[in-house]
């Protein structure tokens, strides 16, 4: 191989291999993304007519047929590359 096609490989393996790591995980994660948004909507459709209060003593004219309890647990954590694809948006412009 001469000198041209070595720099070349190189500039790949240094520039754009990293480049296409980072868009191959960019879009898959989006993919996961919207389909755990899609799971989401349509587990909160099923239990669209299902009453939910946060009361501690319930109205005297609401009469209760049934009780259940409910209890659930939210992680919430920071997603390090959607911050730093966010960043880059900033800095080259673009809605975040």
């Amino acid at each position: 191989m001469d000198a041209g096609t070595l720099r070349a490989i190189e500039v790949f393996l240094n520039i754009g291999l990293p480049f296409l790591v980072l868009m191959g995980a960019y879009f898959i994660g989006s993919w996961i993304e919207r389909r755990h948004f899609r799971e989401i909507e349509k587990r909160e459709k099923a239990l669209k007519g299902m009453p939910v209060t946060t009361f501690e003593l319930l109205p005297t004219n609401w009469h209760i047929s049934r009780a259940e309890l409910v209890s659930g647990s939210v992680v919430v954590s920071l997603d390090y590359f959607k911050r730093v694809i966010a960043g880059l948006r900033g800095i080259f412009g673009g809605r975040i």
